[in-house]
């Protein structure tokens, strides 16, 4: 919500969302306020923190290398730099906020192509199908078969 040159329905949609009034109602239960109020004072901060700069280059990156070493060489700052800003803002190390970025967009690729499973790990930078799937069950709570089932047809 703090990456504030990208819409409300957007940012609702990029991390799983399909209804935007469950959207909407689940944030307000969580941080007591409106998704748009949040968004409005989010909006008011001038530059992008450093946490934010790292989340968006692993975003618009998800298929490269997102180690600690990569992103020390991108930032030019220290490991312990990236996960403290990363810590404070995510709640997450960078492994964890670059699986969460990669099985984001499995999710998409899952729901959207009728690719297959490891025609998708590939495509979202996993080294290999194994580590796909034991990621995206840790991360979404099902393998990717069972994700698929559960969708509407």
């Amino acid at each position: 919500m703090q990456v504030t040159d990208l819409q409300i329905k957007t940012i609702a949609s990029n991390v799983g969302f399909r209804s935007f009034p469950s959207f909407n109602r689940q944030f307000k239960q969580l941080y007591k306020e409106t998704p748009k109020e949040y968004h409005k004072k989010a909006s008011k901060k001038a530059e992008p923190t450093l946490a934010f700069q790292i989340y968006m280059y692993m975003t618009e990156n998800f298929k490269l290398d997102l180690s600690l070493s990569s992103l020390e060489k991108v930032f030019f700052t220290s490991r312990k730099n990236i996960e403290q800003a990363l810590q404070t803002t995510f709640q997450m190390n960078a492994r964890e906020l670059a699986t969460f970025i990669k099985i984001s967009y499995t999710k998409s690729f899952i729901q959207t192509t009728s690719l297959s499973f490891s025609q998708i790990s590939d495509l979202a930078g996993f080294t290999s199908v194994r580590s796909f799937n034991r990621a995206f069950l840790g991360e979404v709570g099902m393998t990717p078969r069972e994700y698929k089932k559960s969708l509407p047809e």
